[in-house]
């Protein structure tokens, strides 16, 4: 499940950059059924067959299947439990860590 979203040229090279493509993720065209009411499982919230859109995803390839053995995260938060907003910038002194050495082979 997603969202998708129109963006223009501009918009899609910052995309890029957040996502470190083709660094980090790599931009592919995908075929993505649009579905109402935000459940592909609903049968009734299905549009036509015809409701197909090509979207530009990101995808990690090559990336340490040893990741998968991690626990999912249910939702992310930038929120500590006692409501302080954690920034990497400030509060390690890091200010241009890679995570590309922790997150691919």
């Amino acid at each position: 499940m997603c969202e998708i979203f129109e963006v223009d040229e501009k918009m899609l090279q910052h995309l890029d950059i957040l996502e470190d493509a083709p660094n980090l993720y790599l931009r592919q065209t995908r075929k993505c059924r649009l579905v109402k009411g935000g459940s592909a499982s609903e049968h009734d919230c299905a549009m036509d067959e015809e409701d197909v859109v090509d979207c530009e995803v990101y995808v990690m390839q090559g990336f340490k299947k040893s990741l998968l053995d991690l626990p999912f995260q249910s939702h992310y938060s930038s929120y500590t439990e006692a409501g302080k907003q954690c920034d990497l910038r400030i509060d390690t002194g890091v200010s241009d860590y890679d995570v590309t050495g922790d997150i691919k082979e």
